[in-house]
């Protein structure tokens, strides 16, 4: 077998393992009414970061998903949403104390994805979340 195809078969099974699409999709939705004086707001702007970096790669951010192919990730987990996600929440605690066991909810989330690639010897892509925390506190109107 010729050398050069062996080595494109290499590249192939390698890089197949690298691909990361980015797409995260609930499981579940739940919409809440914040008409009613039940609520109240915790905390503005807090955020959440995730990155990750490929040798001989291409990363592209495609609105509110990503996606990113390379030989070897070299940073960063494959999930960036989760991390971004984990990273935002780690963020809200540091600000208004523990979280577990509270009634606290996402809102006004936004969803920011950027990428860069350097001649397809190394790619960046990045993910940042930003919402608003509320708690509900069990009384209405």
């Amino acid at each position: 077998m010729d050398m050069k195809i062996l080595g494109y078969v290499f590249v192939a099974f390698t890089a197949m393992h690298c691909v990361s699409s980015g797409v995260s999709r609930p499981t579940s939705l739940t919409n809440v009414d914040l008409k009613d004086n039940n609520y109240r707001i915790v905390a503005t702007g807090i955020s959440g970061e995730a990155s990750s970096g490929l040798i001989l790669g291409f990363a592209a951010p495609l609105g509110i998903t990503s996606s990113s192919i390379g030989v070897a990730r070299v940073s960063g987990e494959r999930d960036l949403q989760k991390s971004a996600l984990a990273d935002l929440w780690k963020n809200a605690e540091a600000a208004i104390g523990p979280i577990k066991g509270k009634n606290y909810a996402l809102i006004n989330v936004a969803n920011d994805g950027t990428a860069a690639n350097w001649l397809g010897l190394y790619a960046t892509q990045t993910v940042v979340i930003r919402a608003d925390i509320v708690e509900f506190t069990g009384s209405g109107k």
